[in-house]
């Protein structure tokens, strides 16, 4: 009888990797904005690809370069995780960083530090 009862857990265990599969797969509503939407409508099927619109907690949606850069909802929206595929152009941000720190530093240099007393 005890035997029996491991062998009905080791049954269970086996199920559950076949369980997680069937969750991933359950990811159907995910899907990733087209570069020309027909409009800028988040619940329209159209707008994504594959055409279905991402509206589940374990959906997942997925942007990147697109012609239309407002994006309106109809409706709520639930999602798992948003996605910018695009990729940042990161040096710019650091650029104007180092830019308007040079910049404010002579600024109080000259004002508290250069000024004639």
């Amino acid at each position: 009888m005890r035997i029996h009862f491991y062998l009905r857990r080791a049954d269970l265990l086996g199920l559950l990797p076949l369980l997680y599969l069937s969750l991933q797969a359950a990811h159907a509503g995910s899907a990733t904005w087209n570069l020309n939407p027909t409009s800028g409508d988040w619940n329209t099927a159209t707008n994504w690809t594959p055409a279905t619109v991402p509206n589940a907690t374990i959906d997942v949606a997925t942007f990147g370069a697109s012609n239309t850069t407002s994006i309106l909802t109809s409706a709520n929206v639930d999602l798992a995780s948003w996605l910018y595929g695009a990729r940042p152009i990161w040096w710019v941000a650091g650029a104007v960083g180092a830019v308007m720190s040079v910049l404010w530093n002579y600024a109080m240099s000259t004002l508290f530090v250069w000024r004639a007393r």
